[in-house]
């Protein structure tokens, strides 16, 4: 292969989650402490994959492969199967998250 076109379709993530009654009943200091961590694992998440990510390309780059961003058709249709797949997997999973991936659409759309 001579291209790599980085549609920037797949970044790893790990997620931790607490049932929302148990994290309602924990007194408010334990539940800010928890959302301080929370926010401190998403942040450095992030720049672990972003840093993963960026090696990975300059690699293959250093390797010979051509790194290019996609083209916008190959933009286009890509979003469109993105919109498409979350679609069909909202249906399965239910209205509260639909209303979740609203939500995440639409701010993605404010951008």
């Amino acid at each position: 292969m001579s291209y790599f076109y980085d549609l920037q379709a797949w970044m790893p993530k790990n997620a931790v989650v607490i049932n929302l009654k148990l994290f309602n009943s924990l007194d408010a200091s334990t539940q800010a402490a928890l959302l301080k961590v929370a926010a401190q694992a998403e942040q450095r998440g992030w720049k672990v994959s972003e840093e993963h990510a960026r090696r990975a390309k300059k690699e293959l780059a250093d390797k010979g492969m051509k790194v290019l961003p996609p083209g916008e058709y190959m933009d286009s249709d890509m979003r469109l199967l993105g919109e498409r797949l979350s679609r069909e997997w909202v249906k399965g999973a239910g209205w509260e998250v639909m209303e979740s991936m609203l939500e995440y659409f639409n701010s993605r759309q404010a951008r």
